[in-house]
């Protein structure tokens, strides 16, 4: 985080970085890129990167690793994240819950460390870092630094708690920032040194965007996907989303996906071996109900990928040429009828 003594604005530098505006002529400059404009959440900006932790995993433990001997590390820190999953909790309508827990296995570690080389970039105070897989999201570390940027002195307290806010909400799926002056999750934070710390909390805005995240989960992914303009984005996004549909034995959902997912990269390995279980388990299905241009169609795709994959000696290969030769067969009698 790059601090100056008289700055009164707050800026993250990445997505799950916390750094601050270096100088008054830039904010300005920010204000000027930012909307202003009122609006009820910031959900539909959140890009195709965003997830969500989901039912399953809640309550999401959490290690706080309080160290005293972090030079400038204070007791409140603790109290400060605590509080800020509590505001989280409560802003997501319970949908979100925690469990603190003393050591390993947890599922977001959080630290603080008067190491500036911990964090990947300079000029930061704190960052997040999650991972995520079809089952959504499942592991964040956080790391806060007791420091300015510069290593020339102690972080105050309403800097520590405005880290924990914002980092946490990335933690929990905001990947991005807001949009709009005057949010937790924005780039640019207004507050004084003095403001006092009940005053340093979670937007309406916050709010409500985590709350919708939350509450339509996968349907609000869905819908970010398909609008964002960055095909790794999507692409990552649709073989997540098809996988757990494939898992789930829903292969006509799942279908259309891996087709746009396969659209983009025809050579995405987990695009393609999701797609040749689903060709496989939907083929054979589709033969056994007599559905044989389906059968057909899917069976044959199924060939396709395994040639792709390299995987023609896969036992199911003659299973499925036997089915799809059949089914043929099955198809030249009707017209010939």
């Amino acid at each position: 985080m790059k601090l100056l003594p008289e700055s009164k604005l707050l800026l993250l530098a990445l997505s799950a970085a916390l750094s601050l505006c270096p100088s008054v002529a830039a904010s300005e400059e920010q204000q000027k890129l930012i909307p202003t404009a009122a609006a009820s959440d910031y959900a539909d900006s959140l890009g195709a990167k965003a997830d969500y932790w989901h039912p399953e995993k809640m309550p999401i433990r959490v290690m706080i690793v309080a160290d005293p001997r972090v030079p400038n590390y204070k007791p409140q820190f603790r109290d400060f994240f605590i509080g800020a999953c509590q505001s989280w909790s409560e802003a997501s309508n319970g949908k979100i819950t925690f469990k603190f827990v003393q050591a390993e296995p947890c599922d977001i570690k959080v630290w603080w460390t008067n190491d500036l080389k911990q964090l990947l970039n300079k000029g930061e105070l704190g960052e997040a870092q999650w991972e995520n897989d079809p089952d959504g999201m499942y592991r964040a570390n956080i790391k806060l630094l007791t420091l300015n940027e510069d290593g020339s002195r102690g972080i105050n307290d309403q800097e520590a708690k405005l880290m924990c806010l914002h980092e946490l909400g990335h933690a929990l799926g905001i990947v991005k920032h807001s949009p709009y002056l005057g949010d937790i999750m924005n780039a640019c934070i207004d507050f004084n040194y003095s403001t006092p710390l009940d005053q340093l909390i979670l937007s309406p805005r916050d709010k409500a965007t985590i709350l919708r995240l939350y509450t339509e989960g996968d349907a609000l992914l869905d819908k970010l996907c398909a609008e964002s303009a960055d095909p790794r984005a999507r692409l990552m996004r649709l073989c997540f989303r098809a996988d757990k549909l494939v898992q789930n034995e829903k292969y006509e959902q799942a279908y259309p996906l891996l087709d746009t997912a396969l659209s983009i990269d025809p050579r995405c390995t987990p695009a393609l071996s999701s797609m040749s279980n689903c060709c496989f388990e939907q083929g054979m299905d589709a033969y056994s109900a007599g559905n044989y241009e389906l059968a057909v169609s899917r069976l044959s795709r199924f060939i396709e990928t395994s040639k792709a994959l390299n995987y023609m000696n896969n036992p199911q290969i003659a299973e499925a040429m036997e089915s799809l030769n059949r089914c043929k067969a099955k198809l030249n009698q009707s017209k010939s009828k």
